[in-house]
């Protein structure tokens, strides 16, 4: 039974795609009374045929949904996830020494490394610095870093750190916050084949779910 995730996804993506067809090429359900031209049928009309498919529908989204596989690619997601949470604030953290190291505008969280007399030295020309993150909350909004530097102003003058003499603690804007998880979130879901093969089907079985719902709405109050 190891492919049985597989079957239940692939029962998941026909059903709902049959269904999204319906909708998209508004396709007619023409009720006939034989089957294969020679096996008779009675009393079948469009409203049932639509509550038989979001019967099936339903079903097999249960299924796959609470299938071991699925919860193993959810974890997966999780992990993908907040390991690109991270690297992303890394960077952000990086553009933004960057930016002070080149126009003198300072973070909130972080000191005064250049003297107030050596502002007139900025931008500095090939800034060379490197961020060591100490620690990280879970949302990598806040933290720690240590930050060592060497620039060279107009006048010649080298101001340097090195790093591990100094922790900052940081915490990054709401919108700098907002950007890395949309980021992260729209990277996670498609470059992620844990992350395809569980939103797909959801995508799929959800579009499925509104359009026999009101396929059934549509045919009820006609009637």
């Amino acid at each position: 039974m190891e492919d049985l995730p597989e079957k239940l996804r692939r029962n998941v993506m026909f059903i709902g795609t049959l269904i999204l067809s319906t909708w998209i090429f508004d396709l007619k359900i023409k009720v006939s009374e034989t089957v294969f031209g020679f096996i008779d049928i009675g009393n079948i009309t469009p409203i049932k045929i639509w509550i038989s498919l979001l019967v099936a529908l339903v079903y097999f989204s249960l299924r796959h949904i609470y299938s071991d596989q699925v919860k193993s690619d959810f974890k997966l997601m999780k992990v993908e996830h907040q390991t690109l949470r991270i690297r992303n604030a890394y960077r952000t953290l990086n553009k933004r020494m960057r930016i002070y190291f080149k126009t003198g505008l300072l973070p909130t969280w972080l000191p005064q490394l250049i003297p107030d007399s050596a502002a007139d030295l900025f931008p500095f020309k090939n800034p060379m610095f490197k961020i060591r993150v100490s620690s990280l909350d879970s949302s990598c909004a806040a933290g720690a870093i240590s930050l060592s530097y060497k620039v060279l102003g107009k006048n010649g003058e080298e101001y340097s750190s090195m790093a591990g003499t100094n922790l900052y603690d940081f915490t990054l804007s709401r919108h700098e916050r907002m950007k890395i998880f949309i980021a992260s979130t729209i990277r996670t879901a498609t470059f992620s084949k844990a992350a395809v093969d569980v939103l797909a089907p959801f995508i799929i079985a959800s579009t499925g779910l509104i359009i026999c719902v009101s396929k059934l709405l549509i045919l009820l109050i006609a009637k």
